[in-house]
C-alpha cells in the first residue's frame, strides 16, 4: 500500500481529531500529515489567556520580607467547558492520553435585564451561597421549561416525526406548543419564552443575528440542548449534565493532545505553525504553498500531498483554494455564513444585574423583542472556576483531607469574561497579561518537538516592555440557519472533490459545532476518505490487471 501524504489546514480540535483518526489507520490508510496552523498556537476558538488581578496582599511572616506578589488567574475566552455525560468521546481521548485537567464547574445561571426589573435565578445545581427565593426561577417555571425542551427533543429525534420538523423554527413549534397546551398554562409558557428560551438561544455562540431567536431552526437549537446541556427525549426532569471547566484553560486540553499525536507519531506527523496556506487541488496532486505576509518568508516551495483536509471555516476554505473546487462545491461552502465576536476578560460591573447577588456563572441577558442582535453572555469566572468548591484528597496515611482552590475568601477579586458585551466596557476595566508576558494562550508549548515547524516571523514567548497588554480575543463563529444545515448535507456529496483528493471537516460541517460533533464528524470523514482510498486502490488493480492480460 502506497504511503499518502496529506495535509490538513486548521490546527483547531477538528484539525487533531481528523490526524488522530487519520494515525489509527495504519492497515487501512498508511499515512504521513502535516497540519498548517494559519495562527502562532493551536485550538482555534480554544484560546485561555492569563489575566493579572493585581498586587496580592498577605500576612508577614517571619520568613517573609514582603507582602506584595501579583494574583494571576486564567481566563478562556472561547472554549471553555465540556459536558462529562454527553462528550463520550473527548472523554475517552482524555482518558487515553491521560488529561485529567478538568474539574465540575458550578453550573448556575442569571437572566435579567440591564435596568434589574426582570431578574431570575436558576440555582438548581448552586452547591455553595444562598438562592433568593424572590429572584430565583419556581418550580412551576422551570418544570414549564424542562416539559417543552423534553417534547421538542422528542419530536427532533423521533424518526416518525423528525420530517415533520426538520423546516420548523423555534417560533414555529413554540406557537404550535401553546396550541396544543391548556389555556391557563398560556401565561407561563410565555414568560418562559420570554425570559428564558429566547434569552439562551440569544446566548448561543451560533446565534441567528438577522432572524432572531424565533427565527432559528428548532432541530438545530434543540441538538445544543441535548449535547451541551443535557436534555433527554420524553425526560421531563430538569438535566443533570456534568459539565466541567478546564483547570488550567481549554489550551491545555488542545497542547496535551498535540504534545500526545507528535510523541507518538514522531516520524508520520509535523505542526506547521503561522503558515497562511494557499493550495492548488489537481488531478495528480494537491500542492500547497505559504506565500510570504506580513514580513514572513512562508515556505520555500511549494509542498506536494495526496490528499488535502480543510479543517479551517468554510470562508477561509474559500480563499485559500485557489484551484480545484467545482462551482457545486462552492455553492454550498457559499451558504454557510458567519459572525465576528469579540471577548473581553474585565472587572466591569455594568454588565451584569444591578443585583450583584444574583450574579451567576452563566449570566444572559433579557432583551427586547426577538432580540436580533449577536450573541452575548457573561461568565463570572469565580463561578465558573468553582472558587467555593471542597473535596477530600487521601493523604500518605490514608487520611481523607480536605482540600479547597484557595480563592474563596474575602478579598480577592471577582472576575468576568464577556462575549460581545451589550454596553461598552471602559478600558481602565478591561484585565490585562501579567507584566512581561504576551498575549499568548496559558501552557503553551515553550520547547518545539523537532517534528514541529516554526516558520520565519515566529513570534517568541518572552518579556515585553510595558504593563502587559489588554485580554481581548476576537474570533467568529458560523450561524447555524437553515442554509447553513443545508450545507452540512449536501456537503457529503462533494467530499472528496472531483479527484478524491479534497475533503472538509471542522464546526461548520456537523451540528452546532460543539467539540464532541467535531469528533464525530472526523470518525465519520476518515470513514469516508477510507472507503475513497480502497476504491482508488481495487481500481488500480483492476488496470495493472488489465495491462498485464494486454
Amino acid at each position: 500500500m502506497k504511503k499518502q501524504r496529506i495535509a490538513i489546514i486548521g490546527g483547531g480540535d477538528s484539525g487533531l481529531a481528523v490526524a488522530y483518526n487519520l494515525l489509527q489507520q495504519t492497515t487501512k490508510f498508511d499515512c504521513e500529515i502535516d497540519i498548517y496552523e494559519a495562527n502562532e498556537y493551536l485550538g482555534g476558538n480554544a484560546d485561555t489567556a492569563l489575566v493579572d488581578l493585581g498586587e496580592r496582599k498577605e500576612p508577614l511572616s517571619a520568613n517573609t520580607r514582603s507582602n506584595e506578589s501579583h494574583l494571576i488567574r486564567k481566563a478562556d475566552l472561547g472554549v471553555d467547558d465540556l459536558n462529562m455525560a454527553t462528550y463520550e468521546r473527548i472523554v475517552r481521548i482524555m482518558a487515553e492520553i491521560g488529561f485529567t485537567d478538568y474539574r465540575p464547574l458550578e453550573d448556575t445561571a442569571c437572566f435579567f435585564t440591564l435596568n434589574g426589573s426582570k431578574v431570575l435565578t436558576a440555582d438548581g445545581e448552586l452547591q455553595h451561597g444562598t438562592s433568593d427565593p424572590n429572584i430565583a426561577v419556581s418550580d412551576e417555571l422551570a418544570s414549564t421549561y424542562s416539559k417543552f425542551i423534553a417534547a421538542a427533543a422528542t419530536d427532533i429525534e423521533d424518526e416518525e416525526q423528525k420530517k415533520k420538523y426538520k423546516r420548523y423554527t423555534v417560533g414555529q413549534y413554540v406557537a404550535q406548543y401553546m396550541e396544543h397546551s391548556n389555556s391557563k398554562d398560556i401565561p407561563m409558557i410565555e414568560e418562559m419564552r420570554d425570559c428564558l428560551l429566547y434569552p439562551r438561544i440569544n446566548a448561543m455562540y451560533f446565534a441567528d443575528d438577522v432572524t432572531g431567536p424565533a427565527g432559528m431552526p428548532l432541530r438545530a437549537v434543540m441538538r445544543y440542548y441535548i449535547i451541551q446541556e443535557g436534555f433527554k427525549q420524553d425526560d421531563q426532569n430538569p438535566p443533570k449534565p456534568k459539565r466541567n471547566y478546564f483547570l488550567n484553560g481549554a489550551q491545555a486540553w488542545i497542547d496535551t493532545l498535540a504534545e500526545y499525536l507528535l510523541n507518538k507519531y514522531p516520524y508520520r506527523l509535523k505542526i506547521i505553525r503561522n503558515a497562511q496556506a494557499s493550495i492548488r487541488v489537481e488531478k495528480s496532486q494537491v500542492s500547497i504553498s505559504v506565500p510570504p505576509n506580513q514580513g514572513m518568508k512562508g515556505l520555500p516551495k511549494p509542498q506536494s500531498y495526496d490528499k488535502v483536509v480543510m479543517t479551517c471555516h468554510a470562508d477561509d476554505a474559500m480563499r485559500a483554494i485557489k484551484h480545484g473546487m467545482s462551482q457545486g462545491l462552492i455553492n454550498v461552502l457559499d451558504k454557510v455564513r458567519y459572525t465576528n465576536s469579540i471577548a473581553v476578560a474585565h472587572t466591569f460591573a455594568g454588565v451584569l444585574a444591578p443585583d450583584r447577588n444574583a450574579w451567576r456563572t452563566y449570566n444572559v441577558l433579557i432583551r427586547e423583542g426577538q432580540a436580533i442582535h449577536p450573541y452575548s453572555m457573561t461568565y463570572v469566572m469565580n463561578r465558573h472556576r468553582n472558587d467555593a468548591a471542597v473535596w477530600y484528597e487521601t493523604d500518605a496515611h490514608g487520611t481523607p483531607v480536605m482540600k479547597t482552590t484557595g480563592f474563596n475568601k474575602a478579598g480577592m477579586p471577582q472576575y468576568f469574561v464577556t462575549l460581545n458585551p451589550c454596553v461598552p466596557i471602559p478600558d481602565e476595566y478591561v484585565l490585562k497579561t501579567p507584566e512581561g508576558e504576551t498575549r499568548k494562550p496559558a501552557g503553551y508549548f515553550k520547547e518545539f518537538k523537532n517534528n514541529e515547524e516554526m516558520l520565519p516571523g515566529w513570534r517568541q514567548l518572552g518579556g515585553v516592555e510595558g504593563k502587559g497588554q489588554p485580554v481581548i480575543g476576537w474570533f467568529k463563529h458560523n450561524v447555524l440557519n437553515f442554509d447553513c444545515l443545508d450545507a452540512q448535507e449536501q456537503l457529503a456529496k462533494f467530499q472528496g472533490g472531483d479527484y478524491m483528493n479534497l475533503y472538509f471537516a471542522g464546526g461548520w460541517t456537523h451540528g452546532a459545532g460543539l467539540h464532541e460533533e467535531c469528533w464525530d464528524m472526523a470518525e465519520k470523514l476518515v470513514e469516508v476518505m477510507t472507503q475513497h482510498e480502497t476504491s482508488l486502490q481495487g481500481k488500480n488493480l483492476h488496470s495493472e490487471q488489465q495491462e498485464t492480460t494486454c
